[in-house]
């Protein structure tokens, strides 16, 4: 019975202590993204019939980029280790859930799988296509 407590104890002391380094071991990065933007084609497309013609050229825009990523052991249960907001100030945000890193790339994903953007570990260059398109450079201001 001892030596039964005994394993139990180490164990549950070891389950812990990787839960604490999963929550404890995430890295948090904040970009300002400047770069141009406009509504999506797909979005124009949808509501053109029912407004009429629509501009849509393309505008500054300044946003922030919120990467947090996870320590590897995630990997374990999940298929993402990184998790990414996207936020123009006064207007809107999006979250992605679904990143898969393929080399220096974070490629964003919808729920379906369909890739709907990219950020690139090098040039630090972020674009992604929803509703609306954004393509620009993103300087690191916070970690």
């Amino acid at each position: 019975m001892k030596i039964f407590m005994r394993i139990f104890g180490y164990s549950a002391l070891t389950l812990l202590l990787l839960i604490g380094y999963t929550i404890w071991a995430t890295e948090t990065d904040i970009y300002r993204c400047e770069g141009k933007g406009r509504f999506a084609l797909s979005f124009i497309d949808k509501y053109e019939p029912e407004l009429g013609k629509i501009e849509n050229p393309y505008t500054k825009i300044v946003g922030f980029l919120k990467i947090e990523s996870h320590t590897r052991i995630v990997l374990l249960w999940s298929d993402s280790r990184h998790d990414i907001w996207w936020e123009k100030p006064n207007e809107s945000t999006s979250f992605w859930s679904n990143v898969t890193e393929v080399g220096d790339q974070l490629q964003i994903r919808n729920y379906q799988g369909d890739i709907e953007g990219v950020y690139s570990k090098i040039s630090n260059s972020f674009s992604f296509v929803t509703n609306t398109e954004f393509e620009g450079i993103c300087e690191k201001t916070a970690s």
